[in-house]
C-alpha cells in the first residue's frame, strides 16, 4: 500500500487546470501558433507581388489570421481566472488529504470528504509536469505532486497494471474529426491570404 498526505496549493491546482486545458487545446494551440507565424511572415512572402503595399498595410489586411490565436488566448485567460475564483470559494479544494493507494483502488480521506475509487472507474492515469493525474469518466481528477509519493515506482507499476492502455490509447475518432475540421479552416484562411491575388 502507498500512503501519504498532501495539502493542495493554488500552484498545484493551477498546474492541474493548465495540464487539462493544454491537453484539450493542444491541436488548436499548434494551429494558432502556425497562424501567428503565417501572419508574421506574410509581408515577406508577398514582397515580390506587393510593391505598392507597405509591411504595416499587409499586416493590417491580414488581421483575420489572428482570430483563432486570439480565441485560444482568451480561453487560456478565462481558465486562469476561473481557477483562481474556484480556488478561493471552494474550501474542499484546499484541505489536506490522506491518500491510500493499493491493488483495490484509491482511498481519499480529509476533514470534508472521504471516499474510495475502484481502479475500474479510473479511465486515464498519467505522470506529467511533475504530477500524477488520475481521471474518472466524469472528468473528475485526483492529482498530487510526484514528490509527495513515497514509492513512485510502485505507483507507476499499479497504474500500468490497473489502468489499461493509458499511455498507448489512440486519440478518439471525435478528437481526430475536430482536428481535421480546424485544419480545414486553417487551410481555407491560408488559401484566402496566400493563394488569391491581392488587388493593387
Amino acid at each position: 500500500m502507498i500512503k501519504f498526505r498532501y495539502a493542495p496549493t493554488f500552484k498545484d491546482y493551477l498546474a492541474l487546470n493548465r495540464l487539462v486545458v493544454f491537453g484539450r487545446l493542444r491541436s488548436l494551440m499548434v494551429i494558432a501558433a502556425v497562424l501567428c507565424v503565417l501572419f508574421l511572415v506574410q509581408p515577406f512572402v508577398n514582397i515580390g507581388s506587393d510593391h505598392d503595399r507597405g509591411v504595416w498595410e499587409v499586416y493590417r489586411s491580414s488581421l483575420a489570421l489572428l482570430i483563432l490565436p486570439g480565441l485560444v488566448g482568451v480561453l487560456v485567460g478565462v481558465t486562469f481566472v476561473a481557477a483562481r475564483k474556484r480556488w478561493k470559494t471552494a474550501e474542499e479544494l484546499r484541505v489536506e488529504r490522506e491518500y491510500e493507494i493499493d491493488e483495490t483502488g484509491v482511498r481519499v480521506n480529509s476533514p470534508t470528504v472521504a471516499g474510495f475509487l475502484d481502479w475500474r472507474h479510473i479511465v486515464e492515469a498519467k505522470q506529467q509536469g511533475g504530477y500524477f493525474l488520475l481521471r474518472t469518466a466524469q472528468f473528475q481528477y485526483y492529482y498530487f505532486p510526484a514528490a509527495v509519493v513515497p514509492d513512485r515506482r510502485e505507483l507507476v507499476r499499479l497504474i500500468a497494471g490497473k489502468v489499461a492502455g493509458t499511455k498507448t490509447r489512440p486519440p478518439s475518432a471525435r478528437r481526430w474529426l475536430i482536428f481535421w475540421i480546424w485544419l480545414a479552416i486553417v487551410a481555407a484562411i491560408v488559401a484566402l491570404y496566400f493563394l488569391n491575388p491581392t488587388p493593387s
